[in-house]
């Protein structure tokens, strides 16, 4: 299976994503905030991030822009997720190369 990481600063959302993915059989890594995680990407090189949108230190639109900047991380796939979901952040993120975006509300109950 796949190597993710799980970039999100809302314990419950990245408890439920570990869970989730690690129960379907992939190897999850995971950082609280985007600086981090982009350190985490740089050194374990991991198939897909799992983005959230608003965090601190970091959005989740740069993240989006850094991995891709950085030649041993542009063939990452980026999946970008929020319970807001905001169209300009989806659309913004998807030109700056995000692959993929989901709405996580009903996974948080809201």
């Amino acid at each position: 299976m796949s190597r993710i990481l799980i970039i999100d600063d809302d314990p419950v959302m990245l408890a439920l994503l570990k869970k989730w993915l690690t129960g379907a059989g992939h190897e999850i890594l995971s950082a609280t905030d985007g600086e981090s995680g982009l350190q985490l990407a740089a050194t374990e090189r991991p198939e897909i991030i799992i983005t959230d949108m608003m965090m601190p230190r970091l959005h989740g639109l740069a993240v989006v822009e850094k991995v891709h900047a950085n030649p041993d991380l542009a063939a990452t796939k980026i999946i970008v997720c929020s319970v807001k979901n905001y169209p300009s952040d989806i659309r913004a993120a998807m030109e700056l190369g995000a692959d993929a975006s989901m709405k996580l509300s009903s996974c948080a109950g809201s």
